[in-house]
């Protein structure tokens, strides 16, 4: 939680605990939801073409 603090308090938002809350729980939700790194095509690497 310290680290979402740090980085609320960085964009210059008002560190609240709600607001805290609230962007730990929206960054859990993206990561969790997101496609894990392995599935992904290398950077800069493009699909055969056909």
């Amino acid at each position: 939680m310290e680290d979402v603090e740090a980085c609320a308090a960085h964009l210059g938002v008002d560190v609240t605990t709600a607001v805290v809350e609230r962007i730990a729980r929206e960054h859990l939700l993206a990561v969790a939801s997101s496609v894990p790194l392995t599935d992904r095509p290398p950077s800069g690497a493009h699909e055969p073409l056909g």
